[in-house]
C-alpha cells in the first residue's frame, strides 16, 4: 500500500503537468489568434486595393465626361450636307488640360494613400460587428 507522502506528490506531480499543459495551449492559442489576425489585416490590404483602382476608373470617368460636356452644343444644322470643321482649342483650354494630366495622377496617388487606412478600418469594423451578431443570438 502506498503512502499519503507518495500520493500527494504524485498528485502534485499530476497537477503541474496539467497545468504546464494549460499554459502551453493557452500560449499557442494566442499565437494562432495572433496569425489570423495578421493574415485577416494582409487580405484587408490586398481587397483596398482594387476598390481604389475602381474608384480612380470612375472618377476619371466622370471627369472625362464633364470635360466632354463642357464643349459648346453644336447648332443644329440648317442644311442637310453642312461641313464642320473643329476649332482650335484655346491656350486656356490646352494649358487646363496640361495641369490636370500633372495633378491627377497626384491626386490620386494621395487619395490612395489616405483612403486605404479608412477602408481597413471599415472593412474591420464590419467584420467585427458581423462577428458579433453571430453570437448575439445565442444569448
Amino acid at each position: 500500500m502506498r503512502s499519503d507522502a507518495s500520493l500527494d506528490h504524485e498528485i502534485k506531480k499530476l497537477e503541474q503537468r496539467i497545468r504546464d499543459r494549460r499554459e502551453a495551449l493557452d500560449a499557442s492559442l494566442h499565437q494562432l489568434s495572433d496569425s489570423a489576425t495578421l493574415a485577416k489585416e494582409r487580405v484587408r490590404a490586398k481587397a483596398a486595393t482594387p476598390l481604389m483602382w475602381a474608384g480612380a476608373a470612375v472618377l476619371g470617368f466622370v471627369v472625362a465626361r464633364v470635360a466632354r460636356n463642357m464643349r459648346r452644343k453644336p447648332e443644329p444644322m440648317r442644311y442637310r450636307f453642312q461641313f464642320q470643321r473643329e476649332k482650335p482649342s484655346s491656350p486656356t483650354r490646352k494649358m487646363l488640360g496640361g495641369v490636370l494630366s500633372i495633378a491627377m495622377p497626384i491626386a490620386l496617388r494621395v487619395a490612395q494613400r489616405q483612403a486605404v487606412p479608412m477602408i481597413s478600418r471599415a472593412m474591420q469594423a464590419f467584420a467585427r460587428r458581423r462577428d458579433y451578431t453571430r453570437y448575439r443570438a445565442q444569448y
